[in-house]
């Protein structure tokens, strides 16, 4: 026989010895609706998630490091900016406005740049062994 016991303490992700961290987020209707089974992406990669039952998401983001992510839905403003400091965020969405944000020009000065290091990070066994971890 094969008792299984559930230590909370022992099951706490940890991140000091990767450099990535774990992110959190929400996405959420106009009327704070939780919206269930969308896409959250990280720019400049093919990393993302989707949102659970509740609208909760977690991603596997590079410590350090500014990056954006974006849900993909047509008329919709989703592009957020991610600083290091960020440990979470409630995206609710809006109608997309036909200006361009400080966001999305802060993405396109950088872009190229920050796309290639995503592009390496997320590709070395470091990240491997971490995406078995964090956000699980």
């Amino acid at each position: 026989m094969l008792i299984l016991i559930s230590n909370p303490a022992l099951s706490q992700v940890d991140e000091s010895d990767s450099n990535f961290r774990e992110f959190k987020g929400k996405v959420i209707g106009t009327l704070g609706e939780p919206l269930v089974a969308q896409t959250v992406m990280i720019k400049g990669t093919q990393i993302g998630g989707q949102t659970d039952l509740d609208g909760n998401f977690c991603l596997l983001l590079p410590k350090g490091l500014t990056v954006y992510i974006e849900i993909p839905l047509l008329n919709y403003d989703t592009f957020r900016e991610i600083k290091p400091t960020d440990e979470s965020i409630v995206i609710e969405l809006k109608k997309k406005q036909n200006k361009s944000s400080r966001v999305v020009k802060n993405w396109k000065k950088r872009s190229s740049d920050l796309t290639r290091q995503l592009q390496e990070l997320y590709k070395s066994e470091e990240f491997k062994k971490a995406d078995k971890k964090i956000c699980r």
